[in-house]
């Protein structure tokens, strides 16, 4: 079951509503009457050619209504063919709005939630005392009391404009339902605008009660354009999600720095209290105390809410009432810092002192993003009164009677909380702040959860196992996986980094990255939702982003201290989210491409003789429109499919939670006959989604049931007089199929039909084609409205028994491969970082105790990123399965495909063009083509060149470099051999002089009628044939690293260095880096080293994913039944070139190859050269051509 799914924007959306607004409720083969705007007129009419999803002949002509119902258009009232479903009647049938889970709370319940808070939500902002001022007096010393003061505003406004105003009294009513965080007002953003982008909105989805969308009013142009520019624009969206992206990095990033910081800070006391402490023992106590606090995060919210809530009560006590006690005991003249004139005098005295000082300031601020991303743990109002009535007040004392010691005690600010505690309460207040920090590390871990969950849930995070630990509250979950990977950070930070004050520095970077993204989403929320004046909105923004860009300033510019590695870490976990996003979209919009008509499931199904197996079979796909391609796999898998086939569609919607009894939605996919349903399962992002399988089955049924009991009684009440009739169209000619257990079925059009009895007795099936067959629902002779009675009953009764056999969970697993002219990094990407998440993260399974009996898995990978020719405009299909075309711009990333299109480009610009000839026609040479690089203008007064290519890569790579030095004297041809590049043959001959004849034939064509030949590898055994088949034509040749003299016998004498055929096939064509590595060694004396298995991937996909098996043939015919006695003798004049140390030929057989042609053929041995010479000895290997060649003319 895959949990991200979406379908391709351009095709259009299948639901429509009626009028009435209570959706499609006619007949399949009923008429009604529909409004239309102006310009659907002819698409309605004609048909839904565009719905190619469930390409029914029944559903034609099904309305596509205009996306934007609140834009009034002028409309004609046309009669339209209707198509039964429950996307829209289903939605409307809801008893009342889902309330939300702290509605129903008492008096006492909200208390207790309230004092809950302090140790989930509170913990953060509530320990920030213990760092704040020391952070900032070490980037600000302190040299008068001055100083104090206007660190002390700085502090307070901060805490008064960014936790109290921002937080508590705006943002938190930016929930989405309870639902707080960074996705969760990106959610809010989505169902008011459709800026997903993976598009899988259905009008339906409008209707769920939970959504309860505010459409922006009509008067409001501000909202409606901005709606228009959002949906509109696809930069827009992907900055949107970049955003969403970037914030949510932050957030996780903020989970590690977070125990990092408090822990440290809390067990830094000791120093004070202990003189003999180093920051070396600090360090190794923090590490003992962040692995317990790690380890007890499982035990869950609501319990560790109660236990830390008395704990973080007495810590608020205690900061109030030490600051009285300093206030009391030093100077009360602090007060004087709520004159936000002392902020100027700070600045005014210290600078650029004063600049970096803001970055220990936000520190009193840390844990506002936790108020509003824990909210999903508690309700508003909880969270607001324990704020403005404990939280705010408590802080506020404690940076106040720290400023008091302050005042007197200037020494102490790099230990300004521990410093200003009273002596005799030291120990007990250090216990205290200890356990206090302890639970402060947790909050940003459980706003992790929460944010993880979210992104999840809306395909931007891969799927990880989360538990829920509370049954009451299911927003409150624990992730295994996460959990201890955050510990893990968090060690390497604290090890690392041992420093408060640059731990700090890290802590307010990751802390202002998320109030940024938060200040930027809400002032979307309040342009398009809440619909604020324009005034206000502006305010808002320009006040908050303002003040957080001026923080975000002073922590940017002491990045370099160490604070980069939370920076570093935070670019890793966004380049996660965004390649799983990336690709599942990727995913989602190959299997769109793919996806199957009816037409060819029809087709497929009929040549293989599918039938139809008693029960139930799930197919999981993420389709919410179409048959997916997977079924094909299905059926070319299976010898039956199940009587009765769901194709269910886990969609994640932008609501936090989707009622149960608008949980699924369904419609037919063809007729009754065919008992083949699509189910979308709808869920939120905060859904449990752990069912035992047999509950999800019988939700499931019931709900299929409560469809065709409404679809029966729509239908029914439609008919109004009409002779309905639920009997489906006769079909004739049937056929009959032996089942594997001697029973026989019936096989008629349509394909699937309804599977019959194993016992019924083989009389009783009628395969005549003289014979009309009818469906069992066929009761013409009754009245129409017994008729729908019984036809209700006896399909209720059919799935009754199918639920009765059984159910069978089919699971399509698709990969993804990016194609191989694709950019490099997009195949790095898809092919390896894309590949390795989906390889590693948690299967949909597991969301559905399934037993393993019940499962049926197939496999499919998908090929993403058709290339097209430009001046054509659409694919050029060469063989069945790629694509290929001439290279461009988009090529210009792929290493390979680069390097390819090079030497393209070498080739045009020799005077080369590319040409695919046509060589069967009229000739005995059946379906053959083969293309060649020949001369733009060919010169008939210079003489001819024929460069053959081997096994390696292509001939433009064996030949690129040494072109030019031909083209000017020579007319030169550069083939590909059949079953390389765009040359392949239907003929079985795989034996190189058939390849010589189609080479003359292509000559031929091209006027060609004398040549040389240059050979390399294969390229010298094909060109031998020339020579031995057409001593007339070839003039001279050279033969280069060509076995042509081998015989079948050397493979036993282990003149190879490889044992045996086989093993020599798979280095010679590689499939995997090692083997193409292997082959690297073989050919060249010195072979390259290190180079990345992803170039070599690369490499392989470009050359050696194609013919391969024609290939292996070509490669054993060579061998197959040869002797040297066989072999003919040539006359032409001919050079032999080896590499001395070629293990793939070795250099034996060159001299044997001299021997056998005898006095009309010299050999040249380069030194220090393997089998690849002409690469690994270039100038040597055209010097020797050149001489040959050229100098003789």
């Amino acid at each position: 079951m895959a949990e991200e799914s979406s379908f391709d924007g351009s095709e259009k959306e299948e639901i429509a509503s009626s009028g009435n607004g209570f959706g499609d409720l006619a007949s399949m083969d009923s008429i009604e009457s529909r409004w239309v705007t102006q310009d659907e007129d002819d698409d309605s009419v004609n048909g839904a050619d565009d719905d190619d999803d469930d390409d029914d002949d029944e559903f034609y002509g099904t309305g596509l209504e205009s996306e934007d119902e609140e834009v009034s258009e002028h409309r004609l009232l046309i009669r339209t063919g209707r198509r039964v479903d429950s996307f829209d009647v289903e939605a409307l049938e809801v008893p009342g709005a889902s309330r939300i889970d702290y509605e129903d709370l008492t008096v006492g319940r909200r208390v207790l939630l309230a004092f809950q808070t302090l140790g989930v939500v509170f913990g953060d902002v509530g320990t920030s005392p213990l760092y704040t001022f020391s952070v900032m007096f070490s980037k600000s010393p302190v040299k008068e009391k001055e100083d104090v003061i206007g660190a002390l505003s700085l502090v307070l406004y901060t805490l008064l404009l960014i936790p109290l105003i921002k937080y508590v009294l705006v943002v938190l009513w930016a929930n989405d339902d309870g639902e707080g965080g960074t996705f969760a007002l990106y959610s809010l953003i989505s169902r008011h605008a459709k800026i997903s982008l993976i598009p899988n909105q259905l009008r339906s989805d409008t209707r769920i009660s939970s959504f309860r969308l505010k459409v922006p009013c009509p008067e409001l142009e501000r909202s409606l354009n901005l709606k228009e520019k959002l949906e509109n624009s696809l930069v827009l969206k992907k900055m949107l999600l970049v955003l969403v992206l970037a914030g949510t990095a932050m957030v996780i990033a903020d989970g590690v720095v977070t125990p990092a910081m408090s822990v440290m800070s809390a067990v830094g006391g000791l120093k004070v209290g202990v003189d003999a402490v180093e920051q070396d023992q600090v360090v190794m106590i923090s590490v003992a105390f962040l692995v317990i606090l790690f380890s007890l995060q499982k035990y869950g919210t609501s319990k560790m809410g109660l236990v830390v809530g008395p704990a973080l009560l007495l810590w608020f006590c205690c900061l109030a009432g030490i600051g009285i006690h300093n206030l009391l005991k030093y100077d009360k003249s602090v007060y004087r810092a709520f004159n936000p004139i002392h902020i100027y005098y700070f600045f005014q005295r210290n600078s650029i002192n004063a600049w970096y000082a803001l970055g220990g300031c936000i520190l009193c601020a840390t844990g506002s993003e936790a108020l509003f991303a824990d909210l999903c743990y508690f309700s508003v109002r909880s969270v607001q009164l324990t704020f403005v009535c404990l939280v705010l007040p408590c802080l506020m004392l404690g940076y106040m009677g720290q400023a008091a010691y302050l005042m007197e005690n200037h020494a102490d600010a790099s230990q300004a909380f521990f410093s200003s505690v009273p002596g005799a309460a030291f120990w007990p207040v250090l216990f205290i702040a200890n356990v206090a920090a302890l639970i402060a590390s947790r909050t940003m871990t459980t706003a992790t959860f929460s944010c993880i969950k979210q992104s999840t849930a809306l395909g931007c995070f891969p799927r990880l196992k989360i538990i829920h630990t509370s049954r009451k509250f299911m927003g409150q979950i624990y992730i295994p996986v996460l959990n201890w990977f955050l510990l893990a950070v968090c060690l390497v930070v604290v090890c690392s980094i041992s420093s408060i004050n640059e731990i700090g520095n890290a802590y307010g970077m990751a802390e202002l990255g998320v109030m940024m993204t938060t200040t930027i989403l809400v002032t979307l929320i309040m342009l398009l939702i809440w619909q604020i004046n324009i005034v206000v909105v502006t305010a808002f923004l320009i006040v908050f982003l303002g003040v957080e860009l001026i923080f975000f300033s002073s922590v940017i510019a002491s990045v370099g201290d160490g604070s980069w590695i939370i920076l570093v870490f935070a670019v890793i976990m966004f380049g996660i989210m965004y390649v799983w996003n990336y690709g599942s979209k990727i995913r989602y919009e190959t299997e769109v491409e793919q996806k199957m008509s009816m037409d060819l499931m029809r087709e497929l199904g009929s040549n293989l003789g599918t039938i139809r197996a008693p029960g139930i079979g799930l197919l999981y796909n993420e389709l919410v429109k179409g048959v997916p391609a997977i079924f094909g796999h299905f059926l070319t898998t299976l010898p039956a499919i199940h009587s009765m086939v769901i194709f269910v569609c886990i969609k994640y919607v932008p609501v936090p939670v989707v009622p149960q009894n608008e949980r699924f939605l369904f419609r037919r996919v063809c007729t009754k006959s065919y008992h083949l349903f699509r189910c979308i399962a709808r869920y939120g992002y905060k859904d449990v989604r752990k069912e035992n399988h047999q509950v999800f089955e019988q939700l499931l049924i019931e709900s299929l049931e409560k469809f065709i009991r409404r679809e029966a009684q729509e239908r029914s009440l439609e008919s109004d007089g009409r002779n309905d009739s639920d009997s489906e169209e006769d079909f004739s000619g049937s056929t009959l199929v032996m089942g594997p257990n001697g029973s026989m079925y019936s096989m008629g059009v349509p394909l699937l039909s309804e599977y019959r009895d194993l016992n019924k007795p083989i009389t009783e099936l009628n395969s005549s084609s003289n014979h009309t067959s009818h469906h069992p629902f066929d009761t013409s002779s009754e009245s129409s409205v017994s008729e729908a009675e019984q036809s209700l009953e006896r399909e209720l009764s059919f799935i009754h028994k199918a639920k009765e056999i059984g159910v069978v969970y089919l699971l399509g697993h698709g990969d993804i491969r990016a194609r191989k002219d694709s950019w490099f990094v997009k195949k790095l990407v898809i092919n390896y970082f894309y590949a390795f998440l989906r390889k590693n993260c948690r299967r949909g399974t597991a969301n559905l105790s399934v037993p393993q009996s019940h499962l049926m898995k197939v496999d499919m990978t998908y090929m993403t990123t058709r290339i097209y020719r430009a001046s054509e405009g659409k694919p050029i299909s060469i063989s069945g399965n790629f694509m290929i075309c001439d290279m461009n711009l988009v090529n210009v990333l792929c290493f390979t495909a680069s390097r390819d299109w090079f030497f393209r480009q070498s080739f045009a610009n020799a005077g080369l063009r590319s040409v695919v000839t046509d060589l069967s026609h009229g000739n005995s040479i059946a379906s053959t083509t083969m293309h060649c690089w020949i001369p733009k203008s060919p010169n008939r007064t210079k003489p001819n060149l024929l460069l053959l290519h081997g096994f390696g890569a292509n001939a433009m790579w064996q030949y690129g470099e040494h072109l030019r030095a031909f083209t000017g004297r020579f007319n030169v041809y550069v083939p590909d051999l059949l079953f390389f590049g765009l040359s392949s043959t239907s003929e079985q001959n795989r034996t190189e002089s058939f390849q010589a004849r189609c080479l003359m034939r292509l000559m031929e064509a091209h006027g060609v009628h004398r040549m040389s030949i240059v050979g390399i590898s294969y390229g010298g055994f094909v060109g031998y044939s020339l020579a031995a088949q057409f001593p007339e034509k070839v003039e001279k040749l050279v033969l280069c690293c060509a076995g042509v003299c081998l015989e079948e016998k050397d493979m036993e004498d282990g003149l190879f260095k490889v044992p045996n055929l086989e093993e020599a096939t798979g280095i010679l064509i590689p499939q995997t880096p090692e083997k193409l590595k292997e082959l690297i060694r073989f050919s060249f004396v010195k072979p390259m080293k290190g180079v990345p298995s992803f170039f070599l991937w690369d490499f392989i996909d470009v050359m050696y994913t194609e013919f391969v098996e024609e290939k292996r043939d070509l490669i054993k015919s060579i061998l197959k039944d040869r002797r040297l006695s066989d072999l003919p003798r040539i006359k032409q004049k001919s050079l032999v070139i080896w590499g001395e140390e070629d293990q793939i030929f070795p250099l034996e057989l060159g001299y044997r190859l001299k021997r056998h042609i005898g006095e009309n053929a010299e050999i040249v041995v380069i030194k220090k050269a393997g089998h690849a010479v002409n690469l690994e000895k270039s100038k040597e290997f055209l010097k020797h051509l050149k001489s040959f060649l050229i100098d003789s003319l």
